[in-house]
């Protein structure tokens, strides 16, 4: 699994929202770029669509998020960086998921 997809899925748990909803997601090509990630994501069952253009974080993404964690522990600051620049607040939540 990919870091942004990793990055996307910790999102949602985080906010339940999708990131293209996020105040601080940037408002370019990378908007279409996460659009992508989340219907590969969808595909693969990472996620689940509820209504259009808004997602859940399913069972087999929650584990994905908690393998990747513990497999990468040294890549954690990254992700909380890149969390953080979408406005996320990171913390505690993160050790929960």
């Amino acid at each position: 699994m990919l870091p942004s997809e990793i990055v996307v899925l910790m999102a949602m748990a985080a906010t339940g929202q999708p990131v293209s909803t996020l105040p601080d997601c940037p408002r370019d090509e990378s908007c279409d770029r996460v659009d992508y990630l989340y219907k590969s994501l969808v595909r693969r069952g990472y996620l689940k669509e509820t209504t259009s253009r808004w997602y859940q974080l399913t069972m087999k993404g929650r584990l994905a998020i908690v393998k990747f964690l513990h497999q990468n522990e040294t890549r954690v600051g990254e992700l909380v960086e890149a969390l953080q620049k979408l406005g996320i607040k990171t913390g505690e939540w993160i050790g929960t998921i």
